[in-house]
């Protein structure tokens, strides 16, 4: 599919790329199916500007992205088609599918960082609620609500099945890694360091995150145990994603330029295939339940407008590829 980008933004411009592997059945190690661009979100803003977050629907119909406060919802396939929710009260950090395919978790936070939350979007009415609004009974030991604590979650995630949810608290130096059922009840602590991140649901129903410690990034599967040791030297950075049977992890580390590459390894350790590089970044992968992967990559480039002080005469001063031009 091509490039539907609307216009060409001037001034500060950060576009990432999301691209799907052909968007056939398979994209494992063991195939070679070359990428195919599918869509594209230009960010305004400075350098620091947030990346774009976003990924592919479980059913392979949609793919949503953020585009400064709003969510862009795309239909892939011939009949494409292009819808906004929002916009957001303030920045828009995380987005989550839910294992439906219909609605989406948006995580909002305030630009004075004072207050965050989630909310659900339905994207085919556009309508939204937050997230575990109605609160449940807590229960005893290492228990709690979602609801109650919806405020402190980050980086949410969904079992296949729907069944269950997990986040990650960060508070006093140590990060704590969630469980909670659908509703947001029965939360429970499954692993507890100092910087835990990005938990992932494998089709089974087993927890995976991402660890650092000691300037390293590792993947535990499960969570709750230590690093696995068969992902050789690599270091896994963003989210993971799992193929439908389970069989392969989907990961990007940085090759031997320090930009990242886009990896599949059989779970459990075997050989790794590399299954995408940039010049920038290639990683976030996301699957869809018939096999298809999506990844983003990035072009990044910069220029100098000059404007009328009326605001007229709009005219592009620099035509060269920057990052911070001055």
């Amino acid at each position: 599919m091509l490039d539907r980008r609307t216009g060409h933004p001037t001034g500060w411009r950060k576009a990432i790329w999301l691209m799907g592997c052909a968007l056939l059945p398979s994209c494992s190690a063991e195939s070679a199916v070359e990428p195919v661009l599918v869509a594209t979100a230009s960010q305004m803003g400075p350098v620091g500007y947030r990346d774009p977050a976003g990924g592919i629907s479980p059913d392979g119909r949609l793919v949503a992205y953020t585009q400064g406060r709003m969510v862009v919802v795309e239909t892939l396939g011939p009949d494409a088609a292009r819808r906004t929710l929002g916009p957001a009260p303030s920045q828009v950090r995380y987005v989550r599918w839910l294992p439906d395919g219909d609605r989406l978790a948006v995580h909002e936070r305030s630009f004075d960082q004072r207050a965050q939350w989630w909310t659900v979007y339905d994207v085919v009415t556009g309508a939204s609620q937050a997230l575990w609004s109605t609160a449940e009974s807590a229960g005893d030991g290492d228990t709690a609500t979602g609801s109650a604590m919806v405020g402190r979650l980050l980086e949410l995630s969904w079992s296949p099945d729907g069944g269950a949810v997990a986040g990650v608290t960060r508070e006093g130096g140590r990060s704590q890694v969630w469980t909670f059922d659908e509703s947001g009840g029965r939360g429970t602590v499954v692993a507890e360091s100092e910087r835990l991140s990005l938990p992932e649901f494998t089709p089974s129903g087993e927890l995976a995150c991402i660890e650092r410690s000691d300037g390293r990034q590792s993947l535990r599967l499960p969570c709750a145990a230590g690093p696995v040791s068969w992902l050789d030297h690599h270091e896994p950075y963003g989210h993971v994603a799992f193929s439908p049977d389970g069989t392969v992890v989907y990961y990007a580390a940085p090759g031997a330029n320090g930009v990242l590459e886009l990896w599949a390894r059989p779970v459990g350790g075997g050989e790794a295939r590399r299954l995408a590089a940039h010049e920038r970044d290639a990683y976030e992968p996301s699957v869809t339940r018939d096999g298809a992967v999506l990844y983003k990559s990035q072009d990044y480039m910069v220029s100098v407008w000059g404007i009328q002080p009326d605001g007229g005469g709009v005219q592009q001063i620099t035509a060269f590829q920057s990052e911070t031009p001055t």
